[in-house]
């Protein structure tokens, strides 16, 4: 006998539970209890009318990192109000999958999949810039300009002292994209043909604060991206349903916890330019789903 047949002869008996006789009733219910233990039946799986299911998506391509995944998987669980995790394989995401009503999984993975577009977008134009503006940053400091000073004398008497005699001039850092570009363009060529003293340290300091600044500018352009999809709360029967089904299913999960750390100047600034991007985003697509209002959008 299969797994359903004996998930159905269950039902068949429960159902003389409810008999007006005592008796026969009490002795349906032992009778399915037995088998319940005998077979290792739990109670979720008598409800073929639970609507909590899941959805496997995989990854879009570009998008793979474990803090932005975490990001996006935030924004969907807290505005659908379902549960979602991630598999990855070293650290590259292998796939996420939804847990929660059935009626609007749909929409998880369609929203999921339209973030991840727009993060991706959103970080291809940042790209383009952000070496020029962490250049001018730095030049901007005296406890930065020293440090480079310090650690490669050649690379900042041949190319950095320069840029810093030009930005001392002026207070204001907000240049064209396109001379942003540039700027960065050639500051990374300085760096790939300058192999002297040190070298690979004055990379390393700049590489850390563009990456601390890609990150910053991420969780800005998200957190503006998220208010833009409307947050709404499941019932307390949904809740309890789907943390059945996690339970059941999935009883190994573990939780990622990021860190979270004062930010620079220069991450200020990032975060501030990704709110601005993300305000940019439309999230207003129709979904082709038939949910119930949970699923629609700002």
């Amino acid at each position: 006998m299969t797994k359903d047949e004996l998930v159905e002869k269950i039902k068949k008996i429960l159902a003389l539970a409810e008999s007006s006789n005592p008796n026969e009733a009490a002795v349906a219910l032992q009778r399915a209890q037995k088998l319940m233990e005998k077979y290792k039946i739990e109670a979720s799986d008598l409800d073929n009318d639970c609507s909590i299911s899941e959805i496997k998506v995989e990854p879009v391509t570009g998008l793979k990192s474990r803090d932005c995944t975490s990001l996006l998987l935030g924004i969907i669980c807290k505005n659908f109000g379902v549960e979602a995790f991630s598999f990855f394989n070293k650290s590259s995401l292998s796939y996420v999958i939804f847990v929660g009503p059935k009626e609007i999984l749909a929409s998880c993975e369609y929203v999921y999949v339209l973030l991840a577009r727009y993060t991706l977008a959103a970080q291809k134009n940042y790209n383009t810039t952000v070496w020029g503006e962490t250049l001018l940053e730095v030049a901007h400091q005296d406890f930065y300009t020293e440090q480079i000073k310090r650690i490669n004398p050649k690379f900042y008497k041949d190319f950095l002292g320069e840029i810093i005699e030009t930005v001392s001039k002026t207070k204001d850092l907000e240049l064209p994209s396109f001379h942003l570009e540039y700027l960065g363009k050639q500051f990374q060529a300085y760096l790939d043909v300058y192999k002297d003293y040190d070298y690979e340290s004055t990379k390393k300091f700049f590489q850390k604060m563009v990456s601390d600044k890609r990150k910053a500018f991420l969780n800005g352009f998200l957190l503006e991206v998220a208010k833009k999809v409307q947050e709404l709360a499941l019932t307390d029967e949904e809740t309890d349903n789907i943390n059945a089904y996690l339970k059941k299913n999935y009883p190994q999960l573990r939780t990622y916890h990021k860190r979270n750390k004062a930010m620079s100047d220069q991450e200020v600034s990032a975060f501030s330019a990704g709110q601005n991007e993300g305000q940019k985003a439309q999230i207003n697509t129709a979904i082709n789903n038939h949910a119930p209002e949970r699923k629609r959008l700002k």
